[in-house]
């Protein structure tokens, strides 16, 4: 693979530097993607193959702190679209289609919500929502639970709990990835046993530390808070696909998009877990994606 194509960087107009692959058909049609969490742009690796085929062109941003990416100071989740609009503006990108995948499932509605005139499409696939009451946590693995716990209860100690794990992600991520996927059911043990896509995630785990933890404990802050914004005033339609058998992100998320956003519409898989269903229906996410209105 090009080092050129992964290892992207703009700088924006207030300074900091944003990291991003550019992945698949550099001439096919443009699908931004918000990878998961703790993860970063070289997550997307896993779909460059298929995006390649289906004529996609895949860009994958990390997020601020995250990769090559500059920390931003009291970062929010709507300040996400200000960087993603700046980036397609860069490319000279109009407009695109966007799909986040697991914890970029919030960035991906956050643009839903902030430039919907900028937006082809917009997916989420295992995607997580707000975490208060009444779409509680319950049914989470449990160290994505206790994280979130800390984020929603102490937010001040989130950049202890992310710093435990530091150490623990760069020496020892495959531990680490199977205690995030907690009981895991029994599509996602075989998922991780596909050599080359395991060792996608790892590294792109790996990536996500590479100037610390500081991102990172953002993002779960932001997890863990109330969002700016109300998903029923989603006004452009959403597409969700999400696993009956995930453990990491419970599928009473999808549920939720289901009842309040007011066009949606989600695709259930009732043998897919939280790891499986990317490798297994990747094709499926981003034909959608580029499918005329």
């Amino acid at each position: 693979m090009n080092d050129q194509k992964i290892n992207k960087t703009l700088y924006l107009r207030d300074g900091r530097r944003l990291g991003f692959s550019d992945l698949g058909d550099p001439e096919g049609f443009p699908i931004f993607y918000f990878h998961g969490f703790p993860s970063s742009r070289l997550e997307a690796l896993a779909g460059d193959a298929l995006s390649l085929k289906h004529h996609v062109r895949l860009i994958a941003i990390d997020r601020p702190g995250i990769g090559l990416s500059d920390f931003k100071p009291q970062r929010t989740l709507l300040d996400w679209p200000d960087d993603v609009q700046e980036l397609a503006d860069a490319l000279q990108i109009d407009r695109f289609s966007a799909l986040g995948i697991s914890g970029g499932g919030p960035f991906l509605m956050a643009c839903a919500y902030k430039i919907p005139e900028r937006l082809v499409h917009c997916g989420s696939v295992c995607g997580l929502g707000p975490v208060h009451t009444p779409w509680e946590i319950d049914g989470m693995s449990i160290v994505n639970r206790m994280g979130l716990t800390v984020s929603k209860n102490a937010p001040w100690a989130t950049s202890l709990f992310m710093g435990s794990i530091t150490p623990l992600m760069q020496f020892f991520p495959e531990m680490m990835l199977n205690l995030m996927s907690g009981d895991a059911p029994e599509c996602d043990k075989k998922a991780l046993k596909e050599t080359e896509f395991t060792m996608t995630m790892v590294k792109a785990a790996q990536e996500a530390f590479r100037s610390g933890s500081v991102g990172l404990s953002q993002d779960l802050i932001i997890y863990g808070s109330h969002w700016d914004f109300d998903v029923a005033s989603i006004h452009i339609p959403v597409k969700i696909w999400h696993g009956e058998k995930d453990t990491v992100v419970p599928i009473i998320f999808a549920k939720y998009y289901e009842t309040f956003i007011p066009e949606c519409e989600v695709v259930y898989y009732p043998d897919e877990g939280h790891i499986s269903i990317v490798p297994n229906h990747f094709s499926t996410f981003i034909k959608a994606l580029i499918e005329p209105n």
